[in-house]
């Protein structure tokens, strides 16, 4: 006998109740608007991200055009210095020209053997005396053909013992060429000064070969220099030069040679800053090498002239 409780084979299945359509409308409405209202903070987001990009990329690109424009204008600087074969308008006075041409026929002892001349051939000096020589305080002045008439003779020589004594020289007629410009002028003298130096890189690899070399370290004889005198640097200058490098942003990682070159510069005796001389010299010229760019490498030689660093 079938219990009371069961349901008939026969009774249909009770159905879930339906869920009216108004509230079926609304829950589909809100989560449309969920949906719209999520891609709207993504799209607002995605806005902001680009927005931020191309204000990035922007000021990258001005920075850029910016650096390319100063780039320019030192070039344009630059080939202002240097003469013009081709320019009437932009001559030299007759005694600069004098000058100029005497140096280009003066007669150059005959170089050594294995000499920087000899290796090298002639080191490329005239145009750069024709640009020193347009300076205004310069013009008419005999020490810029003395500096160059130095570098000239110390190309031509290869023993150890000489290379070291005309090189003193030429660094002393430098420093009088330096002493003879103006303030305005001697970022100028600097600067073309460098150029002579990259223009003429294999003779001063040659030339540092030699007064590095094994036998050169071994000289203990006085070099009997004329043109330079061993001044010991002033404790203000020398703070000013520092000041002057620290500034420099691609020396900034190389403080142990900087810490070197100051204590070089800071002995207290003559003789000790004539021993001093050359290792000096080879701290500037790593240090100029360091520089990032040409205007860090103009900064370093305008400290390294405030402090008298030879």
């Amino acid at each position: 006998m079938a219990s009371l409780h069961q349901p008939s084979p026969s009774a249909r299945p009770r159905k879930t109740p339906k869920v009216p359509k108004v509230i079926r409308n609304r829950d589909a409405q809100r989560a449309y608007r969920q949906r719209q209202s999520d891609r709207l903070s993504q799209l607002q987001a995605d806005a902001a991200r680009l927005t931020t990009e191309l204000l990035d990329a922007l000021t990258f690109m001005n920075q850029k055009i910016g650096a390319i424009d100063a780039e320019i204008a030192k070039s344009q600087h630059t080939l202002a210095l240097l003469p013009n074969p081709e320019s009437s308008g932009d001559q030299l006075c007759p005694s600069c020209d004098a000058a100029a041409n005497r140096f280009s026929h003066r007669k150059v002892r005959a170089p050594d053997p294995y000499s920087a001349t000899a290796l090298c051939g002639p080191p490329n000096l005239d145009q750069y005396l024709a640009a020193l020589l347009k300076l205004s305080s310069l013009r008419g002045s005999f020490v810029a053909q003395k500096w160059v008439y130095s570098f000239a003779d110390l190309c031509t020589f290869s023993d150890p013992f000489n290379v070291r004594k005309f090189f003193i020289d030429s660094v002393g007629c430098r420093r009088h060429l330096l002493d003879k410009c103006s303030v305005l002028d001697r970022p100028s003298a600097i600067e073309i000064l460098q150029q002579m130096k990259d223009e003429n890189r294999n003779h001063f690899d040659v030339l540092f070969g030699i007064m590095y070399s094994h036998a050169a370290m071994q000289i203990d004889t006085p070099l009997g220099t004329t043109e330079f005198q061993f001044d010991l640097a002033q404790e203000s200058h020398l703070k000013t030069m520092r000041s002057s490098i620290n500034r420099i942003e691609s020396l900034a990682s190389h403080q142990d040679l900087v810490n070197e070159l100051f204590g070089q510069l800071q002995l207290y005796s003559t003789e000790e800053r004539e021993k001093a001389f050359f290792r000096v010299i080879d701290l500037q010229m790593r240090l100029q090498d360091l520089c990032a760019d040409d205007e860090d490498r103009l900064k370093l030689m305008l400290a390294l002239e405030i402090g008298k660093a030879f």
